[in-house]
């Protein structure tokens, strides 16, 4: 049987965000959207809300333009195709489908966190710039979470909200749930 060193001091990891993200910001962020394109790539967006609550430099790093692609187009890809297949199958009322929810769920809470943690700074800037890309998507999204009865909902609606107004007008106020907006 192995001797167990009762002094030995066992080091976390990662003890740092450089051992998390060992190949710099940009390159981690152009690894996450390669995953984030396969099939449930979505769950990557869970992945990077945690990394953008963590770590500040990392939310920044994520928002890139030209074409913010990690950030917006890729996510606004992965729920188009959610929807779409959603809609093959046509039910009359809503159904739960885990890959629906959590497709849409983990894209919105990666969005919000953005919101939160930087009200004033790249991604407001981004939502209004890029408002013909995101705002048909939001539009459907909105639309579908309208005929979705569960209060499990309420969360996604209200997200989809202020994510709509940023793409409108980038003047808004932190609150305590989410984001406070006010419409002119």
């Amino acid at each position: 049987m192995p001797q167990v060193q009762q002094n030995r001091r066992i080091n976390p990891w990662p003890a740092s965000p450089e051992d998390l993200l060992p190949h710099g910001l940009h390159n981690s962020v152009d690894g996450l959207d390669l995953w984030a394109a396969e099939p449930d790539g979505n769950a990557i967006y869970l992945l990077s809300w945690g990394l953008v609550n963590f770590y500040h430099p990392f939310a920044e790093a994520s928002i890139r333009p030209p074409g913010y692609t990690f950030a917006l187009q890729r996510p606004l890809k992965i729920l188009e195709a959610t929807l779409d297949s959603y809609a093959r199958r046509a039910p009359a009322v809503y159904v739960y489908d885990y890959h629906l929810e959590a497709a849409v769920r983990n894209i919105i809470r990666f969005w919000g966190m953005h919101v939160m943690h930087n009200p004033g700074g790249s991604f407001p800037n981004m939502m209004a710039t890029e408002e013909d890309i995101a705002l048909p998507t939001l539009t459907r999204l909105s639309k579908f979470t309208d005929n979705v009865s569960a209060d499990s909902w309420m969360e996604v609606r209200t997200g989809i909200g202020v994510l709509t107004s940023l793409t409108k007008r980038p003047d808004y106020r932190l609150g305590n749930q989410w984001v406070m907006y006010s419409r002119r």
